[in-house]
This record gives C-alpha cells, structure tokens and sequence, in this order.
C-alpha cells in the first residue's frame, strides 16, 4: 500500500458525499481508506451500510475499525490513534467525514511521496474553507495554530511512539505536526489545495 488515508466517522450524513470524493480525487488500488468508527453500537449496521452503498471498496482498498470504546468527546484524537495503529500503508493523510476531497488531488499527494527527501516528512497542503479562506495562508508557509489543518497533513509511516493525536488540545492537528517535526521529521509545504472543509 502507498497511501492509507485515515477517515474517523461519527456517522454523519455528509459520510457518503465524503467517501464518494475518494473516487473523483483519485484514490487507487494501492491506496486504502481506514474508516475509524466512532458511534455507539447501535450506529455501527447503519454507518457499514452507508460505507457499502458508496462502493468505495471498488476504487481503493477498505479498512473499516469499530471503536467499542467509543463515541468519544476528543476531536478525532482516539479515532485517528486507531487508524494510524492499523494503516498498511507506506504514507497517512487524513479526512474528516464532514469535508471532501478535490477531484484529481492524489495525483498531488503521490507526487509529493515520490520527491520525499528523507523516510521521515511531513508535507502540508492547502485546504479550502467555505468562507473563501485558505489555510496555509500563501504569505505564511509556517506551521502555527491555524495555518494548518488535518485534512492537509501528509506523513510517512511509521510514525515515533510518542507521538500520537492528542484528546486535550482542540488544535490537535497543530500539535501533531508540530510533535512529528520535533521527533525529526522533514517539514515541507506544498502550494496545492487538497480539500475542501464542510463543503
């Protein structure tokens, strides 16, 4: 596997237009998505179903991780724990179940995989927000709170023990980064826009 693309779910209903951008964004045979379940029990037979009818597992390969702990109060932070513990892949990235991908984006992603420097690097890409608004701000190629966002975060795997999604921070994403780079990751920026959030 290339790619494992780690995607917590609550159940939403923005779950089937979200897995239905993988296929236009270019998700392959030798990508998989980690779908983290995040729901009580009683969500689970609903949640599967709606993985089933996007015919997801037709373009990419499907992990699908039920949390019997679950749901949890954290920002995504135990679910993306859970799909970094189970991804198969040589590279993570990340999507939130209430965002989407632009179509032909893991052309971009993949790009970046083959021009890695080191076998530890964290690249960040662009996400778009409703409001018009990028983040990375083009001007402010730095990684500070909210210039980053989960959805445009791309590591290599594996990543050190000690570093892994925090439940105390809303900033999760920040601090993530933020702990791969002091655990000697290679930190770059990339000017493409991945995603777009709560489309």
């Amino acid at each position: 596997m290339l790619l494992s693309i780690i995607l917590p779910t609550t159940g939403r209903e923005s779950l089937s237009p979200c897995l239905r951008s993988f296929v236009a964004a270019g998700a392959g045979l030798d990508d998989e998505v980690v779908i983290v379940v995040d729901a009580i029990p009683g969500e689970w037979g609903r949640i599967a179903a709606t993985i089933t009818a996007s015919q997801i597992d037709k373009a990419t390969n499907v992990q699908a991780v039920f949390l019997s702990t679950g749901p949890h109060n954290d920002v995504g932070g135990a679910a993306r724990n859970a799909g970094l513990a189970t991804a198969r892949g040589l590279w993570a990235c990340y999507m939130d179940d209430d965002d989407a991908w632009k179509p032909g984006v893991f052309a971009y992603l993949r790009d970046a995989v083959a021009s890695a420097r080191t076998y530890n690097d964290l690249v960040v890409f662009r996400v778009a927000f409703p409001d018009g608004s990028v983040a990375w701000r083009d001007h402010e190629p730095v990684l500070a709170v909210g210039n980053v966002s989960t959805i445009g975060l791309l590591h290599s795997l594996p990543v050190p023990r000690a570093v892994r999604w925090r439940s105390d921070v809303y900033e999760n994403d920040f601090h993530f980064a933020a702990d791969l780079v002091n655990s000697g990751f290679s930190l770059s920026f990339n000017t493409a826009v991945v995603a777009a959030v709560r489309p």
